[in-house]
Order: structure tokens, then sequence, then C-alpha cells
């Protein structure tokens, strides 16, 4: 049987949450968050639902209903004269073909690592590096 998190073309609600709390947990330069513009595609959930899902449920939700995240990379404010982060926005597909890349190219080991479950902090930082950048660029 195929381990979920490998199917990268059918990605689970639950693969995403996970990648997405894993790489963002006390992370200094990763942030992010859901576009105001999208808050539409909340309406397919109930109340209950929506007021008591996680940050992570609610970027998956968005990517998942066709919507997007913004990631936003706060070293690079550090090099911006006004401190202001550079904003990647990403869809579902941009992040299934930068998955891939990672998978095939970038970030071998941190997918093998993060397939069979034997991720941390930095496998999850490393992937969200190549969504966001097409390579590591963080070490």
């Amino acid at each position: 049987m195929e381990n979920n998190r490998a199917n990268i073309d059918n990605i689970s609600k639950e693969t995403l949450v996970d990648l997405f709390s894993t790489a963002t947990y006390g992370s200094n330069w990763l942030e992010i968050k859901t576009l105001k513009a999208e808050r539409c595609l909340d309406d397919k959930y109930d109340k209950e639902y929506l007021n008591n899902r996680c940050c992570e449920d609610k970027w998956a939700d968005r990517l998942l209903n066709g919507g997007h995240i913004v990631c936003y990379d706060w070293y690079a404010a550090e090099d911006d004269d006004e401190g202001n982060p550079t904003r990647y926005k990403i869809d579902l597909n941009t992040l299934k073909e930068r998955l891939k890349l990672a998978r095939d190219k970038e970030a071998v080991r941190d997918w093998c690592d993060f397939v069979l479950e034997n991720d941390d902090y930095y496998t999850c930082n490393n992937l969200m590096q190549v969504v966001m950048f097409k390579e590591i660029i963080y070490g």
C-alpha cells in the first residue's frame, strides 16, 4: 500500500496540515496566511467547523478548494528598505509542482523523510523553501 504522504497528485488535507504545521512551528522566517478576498471559499463549511479549525486546516482548506495561501519570507525583510517580507502566492497546482521538484531533484532526502514520517522542522522547512523558491536557500 502506498504511503498517503507520497501521493502528490492526490495530496490529502492531512498531509498538507502536517507539512504546514511542522514547517511553521517556531520558524523565524516563514509565515503563512490566507487571502481575505477568498473568504467566500469558507461558505462550504459549517459554522462550528469554521470556528474550531486551526490555521493549518484553514490553509489546507483554501488550497484544496481552489484558493491560495500567501507565504511570507521574513528573512527577506532584512534586505528591504521598508522591512517588508517577500510574499509568495501559492495555489495547489504550484505546491504540487514544487513538491515534485523537491522529490525528484532539490530535496530528495527531505522528501523521503517526510514520506516515511521521519520528518522534523528542518525537513518540512526545506520542503516549503522548495515550494516557495524552487530551491533550499536557508540551509
